[in-house]
């Protein structure tokens, strides 16, 4: 990140380097919230991935118990 304040300082003028850098940390921030919110919301899938199948395997359980109980 460096070498590109660097490049840009050469390439612009120096008043503007202040705002380019400002950019930069702007737009770093902004994809480190949206890679945050990527995490997120892929364990709060994972998470209803896994109540789903612990419910489904109760359900299972549960009806395991009530065909055993009808066939002896």
């Amino acid at each position: 990140m460096a070498s590109l304040v660097l490049l840009l300082s050469v390439l612009v003028r120096p008043h503007n380097i202040n705002n380019l850098e400002e950019e930069l940390s702007r737009s770093i921030n902004s994809a480190s919230r949206a890679a945050a919110n990527t995490v997120s919301a892929a364990r709060k899938q994972r998470v209803e991935q896994i109540m789903v199948l612990e419910e489904d395997e109760h359900l299972s359980d549960c009806s395991r118990v009530s065909v055993d109980s009808v066939w002896p």
